[in-house]
């Protein structure tokens, strides 16, 4: 069966005007204005007047099991259900370790990223955690990136207290060998950095990627904007080559006074220059954020949201004053172009998968396809997992 959306406000991201697209299968068949049903073949014709339609959102930065547990057992979060990240109106995830490979295990984060992939999203995964030398499947990075599909890169920590601390030796050895694990499995090959706020140059680590004739992109330093400080450094990296990617959780609207909203930090890396191509946004979802009382003593939690994408992506339209045309790219082409999965990601084209999402008038997550399957129809789940609270199935779904 084929469906057409119709009369909706076509983002591909660029503003293409009130266009219809036909999918088919997996993939996207066409987009244009009044397209008519193919005859003889069963189509749903799906009414999109007075909705935004969008590429699937892809979250580079997601705790698919979880996260948190810096002050104690008890302080750690679950694995995440497939109807949130629906809701959230994600497509594609790369999964990801945090503070602790000792209570969450790249094996688990693997199957984690299979069973999203057999409900119906686009899944991969970093090896490596925040400490060095990097936990991984097989015996080095190099090898996980060679011969582990979902294996996109390897995550490391810098300028944090919890990290390694790494010397630029450390780094050096470690970026030839994701480099070369790249080119052998045919991936981005990437760094993916979490940074704290302990100070530090990204700017040094991009001179050292040149000196080894390496892109300075390979190396993604995400929570750009975890303080004004932070982004300000990172602006310099960005215009040194490096990829910057903001935190769509770090804004003063959860708590956080001391980061920088993302519609923000967007407008200061634009105004150093930083350009708008090596920008991405993801939320840091399903993990934990702490909150300390006067006394520097961590007194709450909050279970960080997995719809911060599409949550900041709408305030940044209606609130801060951008256009969609400005902040969509962050997470749909330009992650998809850093990820190396554009051929098939990130924008709405024939040919393409049929990752795509309806906004509602307050741009709003109403309905998800990804890659043709209807995961959310006007924001109920169509898509649940077997154990999800209030959910809980009993019967095998259909094959």
């Amino acid at each position: 069966m084929l469906t057409l959306i119709k009369g909706g406000q076509v983002y591909a991201p660029a503003n293409l005007g009130e266009q219809d697209i036909l999918l088919g299968g997996k993939e996207i068949l066409a987009v244009g204005c009044e397209i008519a049903a193919p005859p003889g073949i069963d189509t749903e014709i799906v009414d999109a007047t007075g909705l935004t339609v969008i590429p699937g959102y892809i979250d580079s930065h997601m705790h698919l099991l979880g996260g948190g547990g810096s002050v104690g057992p008890e302080s750690r979060t679950h694995e995440v259900d497939i109807s949130t990240l629906a809701k959230a109106g994600l497509t594609t995830v790369v999964g990801t370790l945090g503070i602790s490979p000792v209570s969450y295990t790249l094996k688990h984060l693997l199957i984690s990223a299979m069973a999203l992939e057999n409900w119906g999203l686009s899944t991969y995964i970093y090896t490596g955690a925040m400490q060095l030398p990097s936990v991984t499947f097989l015996d080095s990075v190099l090898s996980d990136l060679s011969l582990i599909d979902k294996v996109v890169g390897v995550k490391i920590a810098l300028f944090d207290t919890l990290c390694s601390h790494p010397s630029l030796d450390t780094l050096k050895e470690l970026a030839s060998k994701v480099w070369l694990g790249g080119r052998l499995g045919g991936k981005a090959g990437l760094i993916h950095a979490h940074l704290g706020e302990t100070g530090g140059s990204l700017k040094e680590i991009a001179d050292l990627l040149k000196w080894m004739g390496l892109p300075p992109a390979m190396l993604v330093a995400t929570h750009v904007n975890r303080t004004a400080e932070v982004l300000d450094m990172c602006a310099e990296g960005g215009l040194a080559g490096v990829s910057l990617d903001v935190t769509a959780l770090y804004t003063p609207d959860n708590g956080l006074p001391e980061t920088v909203a993302p519609a923000e930090a967007y407008r200061r890396l634009r105004a150093a220059n930083v350009p708008a191509g090596s920008l991405t946004m993801s939320s840091d979802g399903n993990s934990t954020q702490t909150y300390k009382n006067e006394h520097g003593v961590v007194d709450r939690f909050m279970l960080t949201p997995a719809n911060a994408v599409a949550a900041e992506t709408a305030k940044a339209v209606l609130r801060d004053g951008l256009t969609l045309e400005e902040i969509l790219p962050l997470s749909t082409i330009n992650a998809a172009r850093r990820l190396r999965i554009d051929h098939k990601k990130g924008s709405l084209e024939p040919g393409k998968d049929a990752d795509v999402v309806l906004l509602d008038r307050n741009l709003e997550v109403d309905t998800v396809y990804a890659k043709g399957k209807l995961m959310l129809k006007q924001k109920e789940p169509v898509v649940v997992g077997y154990f999800e609270k209030g959910y809980a199935q009993l019967a095998l779904r259909d094959n």
